[in-house]
């Protein structure tokens, strides 16, 4: 009898080690969480649109959703503080801005869309990838002091400031 039942056990064990693997949501839980730290936004599973076609070419942007550029006044790196600009190596809340991209921590934007909002804002329509996802999604950027801030407006009301880091001299 205990011979029969090993398969049984082994069957149950991988079912179980299954189990635990598709309930475990991905990033661990962590107590301190920053709501103000840049992550950019992951689909909900009803706001998720399927993937861009991969052409081939740089960026993530399908051949059916031609690039558009995001302005001058809008590049730069930005910060969660001064401190985040002085050592931007040791901390995760950076972003950088680009013509052609917003670079998060772990994800990069590609923008498909740029619509001018006012003197100071703009809707930036842009293809994600990171973390081994891909999703589109929409933020309002506002620029303030001087252009010195940022202000970036996601989905569902989430927002982060950052401060514009000075220019390393050359």
């Amino acid at each position: 009898m205990l011979l029969s039942s090993r398969p049984a056990i082994a069957a149950a064990s991988a079912a179980l080690v299954l189990l635990l693997a598709a309930c475990s949501g991905g990033a661990p839980a962590t107590d301190d969480a920053d709501t103000d730290t840049p992550v950019a936004p992951t689909p909900a599973p009803d706001e998720a649109t399927p993937p861009a076609k991969d052409s081939g070419n740089e960026g993530i942007a399908g051949d059916d959703a031609p690039a558009a550029s995001i302005p001058a006044r809008w590049h730069g790196d930005w910060a969660a503080d001064e401190a985040g600009c002085r050592e931007p190596d040791a901390h995760i809340q950076g972003l950088a801005i680009s013509a052609d991209a917003l670079r998060f921590h772990e994800s990069i934007a590609v923008p498909r869309s740029v619509e001018t909002l006012d003197a100071d804002s703009i809707r930036v329509e842009s293809d994600y990838e990171g973390e081994g996802q891909q999703w589109t999604a929409t933020q309002v950027l506002r620029l303030s002091n001087s252009d010195a801030s940022l202000r970036v407006d996601g989905p569902d009301g989430a927002s982060m400031t950052r401060v514009r880091c000075e220019p390393a001299a050359q």
